[in-house]
């Protein structure tokens, strides 16, 4: 009975990521179709100046590896959540044109995506009014986590970007909701949610 379908959705995740590490069938399906679903990745777009910076851009993010990654949490649990970190860059574009002068064009300080993570499923939860896709994101903390978050939030540590840009506020759910969003991810202590900033 290792892999009977539970009830609760947060544990159907934990099964399904139990039989993608460690049953040889499923893990072989996992492998065989995302070799089927991915070749390569490029970005097409009829500038090519334009293009070559965004491939330089998807190149810098390592995004193929990323793009992978995200498609197997698809496949496993049929849900991902992916932060991206933005900054400035800058960028110059690479080869020749197609009367063989070697390009030179510059583009300075373009607000673009640095870096990318995804999040763990087991540590994102819907919160608040579900009418009309009003629902709001809710990152799942452990304490070490939360201690850096609030000193973030406080203005204490400035140089944590990922979690100035990530998360907004503190989220403090009714004893209804707390009591709902415990039997709903299994866990025994929900006092410390953020909200994402969306």
């Amino acid at each position: 009975d290792r892999y009977l379908t539970p009830n609760s959705i947060f544990d159907q995740f934990r099964t399904a990521q139990d039989a993608a590490e460690t049953d040889d069938v499923v893990s072989g399906v996992v492998e065989a179709t995302e070799a089927l679903a991915f070749n390569r990745m490029t970005v097409d777009v009829e500038d090519g100046d334009e293009e070559d910076i965004w491939n330089q851009v998807i190149d810098d993010l390592d995004l193929d590896n990323h793009m992978r990654t995200i498609w197997r949490e698809l496949f496993i649990v049929s849900q991902c959540y992916v932060g991206t970190l933005w900054g400035r860059r800058n960028y110059k574009v690479r080869g020749k044109s197609r009367k063989g002068i070697r390009r030179k064009k510059d583009f300075k300080n373009l607000l673009v995506p640095i870096g990318i993570t995804i999040i763990d499923p087991l540590k994102v939860i819907p919160v608040g009014n579900f009418m009309f896709g009003a629902e709001k994101l809710v990152y799942i903390a452990d304490k070490n986590e939360a201690e850096d978050f609030d000193n973030v939030l406080a203005g204490a540590n400035t140089s944590d970007l990922p979690v100035q840009q990530l998360i907004q506020e503190r989220y403090l759910p009714s004893e209804a909701e707390k009591k709902y969003l415990k039997e709903l991810t299994g866990e025994r202590s929900l006092d410390n949610l953020y909200l994402f900033n969306p």
